[in-house]
């Protein structure tokens, strides 16, 4: 992850570190000052400190892979996101609040 402006580096996810078969996709958001919110491709979504050192799998109601996908998030207050879930039947939105 990259700071901006300047493009400084502020720290690497390893997705060996949680085995992620299928990495990172580029759909992530603040979820406070010191917390990321991130999409594993078809896994689930990882909540990690600012430097993406100490990444958690978080429990969804969703069930990933060819069922349902993220194709979104957006921080609404410190530690509330909504979440745009896309599955075969439509699309929502499930807002989650982290502890």
């Amino acid at each position: 992850m990259l700071a901006w402006p300047g493009l400084r580096e502020r720290g690497r996810f390893d997705v060996e570190s949680i085995e992620l078969a299928l990495g990172l996709a580029d759909i992530g958001c603040w979820v406070d000052e010191d917390h990321i919110a991130l999409y594993a491709t078809e896994d689930s979504l990882i909540l990690t400190d600012q430097s993406l050192e100490r990444p958690r799998r978080v429990d969804l109601p969703i069930s990933f892979g060819d069922t349902a996908d993220i194709e979104g998030l957006l921080k609404l207050t410190d530690r509330e996101v909504d979440i745009e879930v896309w599955t075969p039947e439509a699309r929502s939105t499930v807002t989650v609040r982290f502890a």
